[in-house]
């Protein structure tokens, strides 16, 4: 049997739709984290949100600018509403 590590955690991840950002993302889902992903382009974002989801994780994600207060005060309540 798997150990999921992350099981019942829930991580925001900013930049998650390229790079490390998109790497974090995936290995949370795989530990069996809820991920919140933030990005400033939807396509790309909905793109890394899906395949996430395709292996079973769950994952939502937020288009945001981290540098706007509400930008990020929606981040955290997306995240409170889907995971609690």
């Amino acid at each position: 049997m798997e150990q999921q590590m992350l099981k019942d955690k829930v991580a925001i991840i900013t930049g998650a739709s390229y790079g490390m950002g998109q790497t974090m993302a995936e290995l949370f889902a795989e530990e069996g984290a809820a991920v919140v992903l933030t990005a400033r382009h939807q396509d790309k974002l909905d793109a890394v949100v899906e395949g996430i989801r395709g292996k079973g994780g769950k994952a939502v994600g937020v288009v945001a600018d981290v540098c706007s207060t509400e930008d990020t005060k929606r981040v955290f309540e997306t995240a409170l509403k889907k995971f609690g």
